[in-house]
């Protein structure tokens, strides 16, 4: 790690060399990004799938704190290398668990020049987001590199907060309620399942993100909706040891994902989803690998496929009769058909607290198979 000499000059000021605001950014920005970098350059071993995150959590960090203790210090940098330590373990051989990112769109009036700049030093991807209403405000997105592990995106959620790229009502230190943050979910496809498999199983992934819909969106986040398709398959996904690029893997293909597009930021509620979809979805990979003639699965893998199938049956069990009764014809097309009855479903019945149980219940059951016990609910995320 860092001597502790060099950690308690990191935030002095050079006599030779005093930090000027630059263009968007204030003089004590400049001040925590250049302290940030420092600590990063002094620190050994930080897993490239964690770097952003630290960043960003090490200068929000400095930005926050114009003195501080030298144990306020190392607690700063213990806090940001448990993600370091999170993505080794979680990316390990064997680990069955797909790569996951997130989408969030958020006002340009809360996502400001200045916090763009931040992320852009940080490493982090942003774009302004593209618009068919005119008359709908300006919306700015941060898509978070991909990560093994569920917690570090949570963090990226918490460090986007703590910028202040997130709107938090003052009185409660919550999202508002009249706020509604679309968040959408990617995931790596491991490179033994192609393109064509979860094109022909379509209804199984449909199913699978019909329920994580039901169970997390709002009624709001479902009448807002700006995209078509409530889930999307694409072959831009960035290279990692679980789906490697083209010129690394066996099978000549590029890295895949699929995008989870009903997600909705709505704070505690989204750090706990996210480790739960993860696990929901290693189980519905290990179904769609059990499908290949020829591919051989891992224990675990065997078993996540076999509870697959009855999962399968309860998600229907929940979402078919609810679906019929408001005459839709298709329940695994509800969201890409009919916005308002997908809401008035949510808005009008059980169906989110069943639907939100059961994602619960198999969640536990999927940790148990992978050995994790209950990590990933007793692990400690900070609160917004």
């Amino acid at each position: 790690m860092i001597n502790t000499m060099e950690k308690s000059n990191i935030a002095e000021d050079n006599p030779d060399s005093d930090p000027q605001p630059s263009q968007d950014l204030s003089k004590e920005q400049v001040v925590a990004l250049s302290s940030m970098e420092k600590v990063v350059e002094r620190i050994a071993d930080i897993e490239p799938t964690a770097l952003p995150v630290i960043k960003l959590s090490l200068f929000n960090f400095f930005n926050s704190h114009k003195t501080f203790t030298q144990e306020q210090l190392d607690q700063a940098i213990n806090h940001a290398m448990r993600f370091s330590k999170m993505e080794k373990e979680c990316s390990k051989e064997g680990n069955i668990l797909p790569t996951i990112g997130i989408e969030i769109e958020v006002s340009d009036e809360i996502l400001t020049r200045d916090r763009i700049r931040v992320l852009d030093a940080c490493g982090i991807p942003n774009e302004a987001e593209s618009q068919t209403d005119a008359y709908a405000k300006p919306l700015w997105e941060m898509m978070a590199p991909p990560s093994y592990s569920s917690w570090t995106q949570g963090q990226y959620l918490q460090g986007l907060a703590d910028l202040g790229g997130i709107p938090i009502d003052p009185a409660t230190g919550r999202v508002p309620e009249d706020e509604m943050l679309s968040l959408h979910l990617n995931f790596g496809i491991p490179e033994e399942i192609r393109g064509s498999d979860v094109y022909n199983f379509a209804n199984v992934v449909s199913l699978t993100n019909n329920l994580i819909g039901f169970a997390y969106a709002s009624p709001e986040r479902i009448r807002g909706r700006k995209t078509y398709d409530a889930m999307h398959l694409k072959s831009d996904a960035k290279g990692t040891k679980k789906n490697k690029n083209e010129s690394d893997n066996d099978h000549g293909r590029v890295p895949l994902r699929v995008e989870l597009r009903l997600g909705e930021f709505r704070d505690m509620p989204t750090y706990r989803m996210l480790t739960e979809v993860q696990r929901i979805m290693a189980m519905l990979f290990s179904s769609l690998k059990s499908r290949r003639k020829g591919t051989v699965l891992t224990e675990p893998e065997r078993q996540l496929s076999v509870l697959f199938n009855q999962f399968q049956q309860k998600v229907t069990d929940i979402i078919e009769p609810e679906v019929m009764k408001v005459g839709h014809p298709d329940y695994m097309k509800i969201f890409d058909q009919d916005k308002e009855l997908s809401a008035s479903i949510i808005e009008n019945t059980d169906i989110q607290p069943k639907a939100r149980k059961l994602i619960y219940e198999y969640s536990h059951l999927i940790a148990k198979v992978l050995g994790e016990g209950d990590t990933g609910e007793t692990e400690s995320v900070e609160q917004i």
